[in-house]
């Protein structure tokens, strides 16, 4: 496969245990074009996160419920291999052959451990604010060497979980380098 091959079907971005990014083109007859992320239900019905959109130069990284689909963004996932498989020709429906673009930038992903002095511990995903204070999206909780746990919103964090999270580089740091005092 080529490089372009391998973005838009994520097998060359393996995050978390068999969890894999991938970009690609939203076409013209895309049934979630002009929807908002949360009527499309691409999560509930497709397995996949949508963590970036990309419409032109502009980039949404880890984008809210409100934010649209349109021909031609270009679209960040998170997905099993099987879901990626299922959902490209459901987003690029309308491309015709040459339906993999190039992005020209990418949300980043990364991991860190929670510190016993973190903010975050005690926290539960619902209420740690990731997504709105720190532009971030959890994509696994690793607990041990090979326990990853879904994040559902009652997922609370102790300190050693390995929190692996896609987003905003600089606000991710800013979290990870957060302590609370100790007396």
């Amino acid at each position: 496969m080529n490089e372009r091959e391998y973005r838009r079907t994520g097998k060359a971005n393996n995050l978390v245990s068999d969890l894999h990014v991938a970009y690609m083109t939203v076409g013209s007859d895309c049934p979630f074009v002009g929807e908002r992320l949360a009527n499309a239900d691409i999560r509930k019905n497709h397995g996949v996160n949508v963590v970036s959109i990309q419409r032109g130069a502009h980039v949404i990284p880890v984008p809210g419920s409100t934010e649209r689909l349109f021909p031609g963004d270009l679209v960040g996932v998170i997905g099993t291999d099987a879901q990626i498989a299922a959902i490209v020709p459901i987003v690029e429906a309308g491309l015709g052959n040459d339906a993999a673009s190039e992005p020209q930038a990418e949300v980043k992903f990364t991991h860190f451990t929670v510190a016993f002095e973190s903010p975050l511990v005690g926290q539960s995903l619902a209420t740690s604010n990731l997504r709105d204070g720190y532009s971030s999206l959890l994509v696994a909780v690793q607990r041990g060497d090979d326990e990853f746990i879904k994040p559902t919103g009652n997922v609370v964090f102790r300190p050693g979980d390995v929190l692996w999270l896609v987003g905003d580089m600089a606000k991710i740091e800013v979290l990870k380098q957060m302590r609370i005092p100790i007396d």
